[in-house]
């Protein structure tokens, strides 16, 4: 299994909807919130794993997949999960 690190904001939308999939599949993932309110999105720290500054970025197994947009973020893991947080199989009849 891959090891997930997301950069967030308690505060954005789109980082909300990646937090709340995760959730509903069940995925284990590190969380990483940045203090917006001192700027940290846009020090070299994050710069260096998101040129554009911008939350969500989701991070795959320590950088080999770097995803810097919700869409992208929400295929991924809905691509990479698809039976995370099943707990019975649809019915057939």
């Amino acid at each position: 299994m891959s090891s997930l690190t997301l950069y967030s904001w308690p505060e954005s939308g789109n980082s909300y909807k990646v937090r709340l999939l995760a959730s509903i599949l069940q995925i284990p993932y590190s969380l990483r919130d940045l203090d917006f309110l001192n700027l940290e999105q846009q020090g070299a720290a994050f710069t260096a794993i998101n040129p554009k500054g911008e939350v969500p970025t989701l991070v795959v197994d320590d950088g080999k997949l770097v995803f810097t947009d919700s869409t992208t973020i929400l295929t991924y893991l809905a691509a990479t999960h698809p039976d995370s947080g099943r707990t019975t199989l649809p019915s057939s009849g």
